[in-house]
């Protein structure tokens, strides 16, 4: 969700749903190629706690 969210910041909706495929990867290897190293860590180490959530939740979304 939150890859979304900032694409969505990044990128005008328009554009994002009108771009053609070329360009849309370009787009997105950009996106990740701006990220460090600690953004994709910080993601990874917070798996293990929405897992947890979901799991207490009996599997339902967590909002």
């Amino acid at each position: 969700m939150l890859l979304y969210i900032l694409l969505y910041k990044c990128y005008c909706i328009y554009c994002f749903l009108n771009t053609a495929d070329e360009d849309m990867k370009s787009l997105l290897e950009l996106f990740f190629a701006e990220k460090d190293k600690n953004f994709f860590e910080r993601g990874i180490m917070k798996l293990p706690e929405k897992w947890q959530k979901i799991i207490k939740q009996n599997g339902q979304y967590i909002v």
